[in-house]
């Protein structure tokens, strides 16, 4: 009978030690199960959808709007763990700063600071995204497509 106290006893003090340190490791803005990219506090993230013919598409949504997102379909992305976001979708750019939750959409990487267009030109910093149909190449990832 006293092993069985002690066993309930170190079973539930676990259980309360696991949900603390859980609960501390959480975003204020809990991912979706569709979420492929997420940054900062969770604010801004990255989600897989299909279209009306199935085909895999992205979006970046701001979780703290409803139905607030940014920028057309995302075709890769680059998260500099420090506080810069930067996003290609394909009608633009988008650096996000997720420290002090400032976005910036362009259309052009001449409307950037030289830091922020060196960044985008490093192909090799983003990951890329397939979309089901049509696929980008390696040679369109940091530069939009036109439509």
């Amino acid at each position: 009978m006293l092993k069985q106290l002690n066993f309930i006893k170190i079973a539930c003090l676990t259980l309360i030690v696991v949900s603390m340190l859980t609960s501390c490791w959480g975003y204020k803005y809990e991912p979706a199960r569709d979420t492929v990219a997420i940054f900062g506090d969770g604010r801004y993230q990255i989600c897989k959808h299909p279209d009306s013919n199935w085909e895999t598409h992205y979006s970046l949504l701001d979780e703290s709007v409803t139905n607030g997102g940014y920028g057309g379909d995302v075709q890769s992305y680059y998260d500099d763990g420090k506080a810069f976001a930067y996003i290609v979708c394909n009608n633009e750019y988008i650096v996000i700063d997720y420290k002090l939750n400032k976005v910036t959409e362009v259309k052009s990487l001449s409307e950037l600071s030289e830091t922020q267009q060196e960044i985008f030109n490093d192909t090799d910093k983003f990951t890329a995204l397939v979309q089901s149909s049509p696929s980008p190449t390696p040679t369109t990832l940091a530069t939009p497509s036109s439509n």
